[in-house]
């Protein structure tokens, strides 16, 4: 039996193009119909393309007609469609037949005195599997605090499930640093989402990444793990994560609407600026404001260097002595 995956990955060549239209115009190809300007290499892979895409079949030795690109769409991508809705049916039940049981587990840990508030994930698979699950079941609001720019790779992956929230009708809020808007795809990303309803607004710091669904369930990142694998912490004491939501809705009231500048920091450039002259003036490291900023080390002492620049000064004593001024002034 022919296996049905068969030709979902074959290309279709400009020689099988050509032989495919030969095929169709005289009802029949042949072997011997090879066309002069196609060598007997070329000819071979070509008819095998059209084989594996099911475009040609062979009716005797040397002999073969052609096929509507219908059929042969539903030959190849019928029996996946098929799988792919089998699979689908089997995750479903397999769902409604576990998560039943959750109760379950939930007291059977409250009985063995280890709490059910809270749940450690040591698994990066894990973790992602739990997120997934719980968004699917998230009804009113994802609320979220990110420290760093995504990569253009995670932000392509994940703007498909959220667009599917906010189609849901769940109202979406994301709070980032100011630094991720001197990235062009950032804000690309940023303007795609806030014109599908999403709300982002940028701050000068955040502490770490946090996530709360429907104001119920939290998502805190768990980095206690001796192998470095990144771990995540799910609360459900409602006293804790009504805490974790009003602190960041704090940080929410203070932040600054996301409005699309194309490049650079925009009207919070100075914002930024602010914030790294106030932790020059309290006496921190370049890495340690780097950290507090959420920016790298490098872009952080690029920013101190043009601060020195600005203020006539040589050495990072002096840049403190500045700072510590122009902190008190804008205190």
């Amino acid at each position: 039996m022919t296996d049905p995956e068969d030709g979902l990955g074959a290309e279709l060549t400009p020689d099988a193009r050509d032989l495919y239209e030969q095929a169709l115009r005289d009802g029949v190809l042949m072997a011997a119909d090879r066309p002069a300007a196609m060598g007997p290499e070329r000819f071979e892979a070509a008819l095998a393309t059209l084989l594996e895409l099911r475009l040609l079949h062979g009716t005797a030795p040397g002999r073969w007609v052609p096929a509507s690109p219908e059929a042969a769409v539903a030959e190849l991508v019928g029996p996946l469609e098929r799988e792919i809705h089998e699979r689908r049916m089997r995750a479903e039940r397999t769902r409604a037949m576990l998560l039943p049981l959750q109760s379950t587990y939930f007291e059977a840990r409250r009985d063995r005195g280890r709490g059910v508030a809270i749940e450690l994930l040591h698994d990066v698979e894990q973790v992602r599997s739990m997120l997934a699950e719980v968004s699917r079941a998230c009804s009113e609001e994802v609320f979220v605090s990110q420290p760093t720019a995504l990569t253009e790779e995670t932000l392509v992956d994940s703007r498909p499930r959220d667009l599917q929230l906010l189609d849901r009708g769940v109202r979406m809020r994301t709070l980032y640093p100011h630094v991720v808007l001197a990235s062009p795809v950032v804000q690309m990303h940023f303007t795609r989402m806030s014109e599908a309803g999403s709300e982002i607004r940028t701050v000068g710091e955040i502490i770490d990444r946090l996530i709360i669904f429907d104001r119920r369930i939290a998502f805190l990142p768990d980095r206690s793990q001796d192998d470095g694998q990144p771990g995540a912490m799910v609360i459900r004491e409602p006293v804790v994560v009504e805490y974790l939501y009003r602190t960041l809705e704090r940080e929410w009231s203070q932040a600054r609407p996301f409005a699309h500048t194309g490049f650079g920091y925009g009207d919070s450039g100075e914002e930024v600026k602010r914030g790294i002259v106030r932790l020059l003036a309290a006496g921190h490291k370049d890495e340690a404001i780097a950290h507090r900023m959420n920016m790298s080390v490098r872009t952080c002492r690029r920013h101190i260097a043009e601060l020195m620049r600005d203020w006539g000064v040589e050495s990072r004593f002096q840049a403190g002595v500045f700072a510590s001024r122009f902190a008190l002034i804008d205190r």
